[in-house]
């Protein structure tokens, strides 16, 4: 089998994550929540589509018409059987001959469907439905039989210790500095160095800080243990 569209390879890359960790071999319906995830992520990263599958609101959440034809028609993939509500068997199936998906996407791309797989690729079905129909932001507010709307996707915000946002060089300067701090009598601080107050301001301030790749929101405890720090 060729590798014809994207919409291919990623599920052949998925395909060949299950085999290699011995998995289960993955049926349709958890392909395309795994596809419908790496699409979500990397609209938040990229602001665009990965593979612009036609992504629809239906029975199970998220589906896509176009994919669905490519799981059945060129990777003979079989349907789970439903044994009660969002409880499903396993299935087994003889995937298609093809050659090793060596694609590596984009970093971004990579990055995410390694991310997605590790995460969800062996989930019970059930915690996989929930998080896919509760926790996606295309399906928060998503009409049953309408189209999803993927522009609602946020970027993500990444939680950090204060200290990695700051060169070790900056870093190390103003700890030696700050084990010199000493205060006057008349409360005149001991410290001129610009960069050292710039760190104060900054910890004072705000807890977002905006960086190139994207939100970076502050712990109000982190902010209190680099100050203990400064003060030790």
């Amino acid at each position: 089998m060729e590798f014809k569209t994207t919409s291919h390879k990623l599920v052949a890359r998925i395909c060949d994550y299950f085999e290699k960790n011995h998995l289960f071999e993955p049926g349709q319906i958890r392909t395309t929540k795994l596809v419908y995830l790496v699409e979500c992520r990397y609209c938040a990263w990229e602001q665009k589509s990965i593979i612009n599958l036609d992504w629809i609101f239906w029975h199970y959440g998220p589906w896509s018409s176009s994919l669905d034809n490519i799981l059945k028609r060129d990777f003979k993939m079989a349907e789970e059987n439903e044994q009660e509500l969002g409880t499903f068997i396993p299935v087994h199936w003889t995937r298609p001959e093809f050659d090793e998906p060596k694609l590596k996407f984009d970093p971004t791309a990579e990055g995410i469907l390694l991310g997605v797989l590790e995460r969800f690729a062996a989930m019970p079905y059930n915690e996989l439905l929930d998080y896919v129909y509760f926790e996606t932001e295309p399906m928060r507010n998503a009409i049953k039989g309408e189209p999803l709307d993927f522009s609602t996707v946020q970027r993500p915000q990444r939680f950090v210790d204060p200290v990695s946002l700051l060169p070790p060089q900056v870093f190390n300067k103003l700890r030696q500095k700050a084990d010199q701090l000493r205060v006057t009598e008349q409360g005149e601080d001991a410290i001129t160095d610009p960069a050292f107050f710039e760190l104060l301001i900054m910890l004072e301030g705000e807890s977002s800080i905006r960086l190139p790749d994207g939100e970076v929101f502050v712990h109000d405890n982190a902010k209190l243990d680099l100050k203990s720090a400064l003060d030790d």
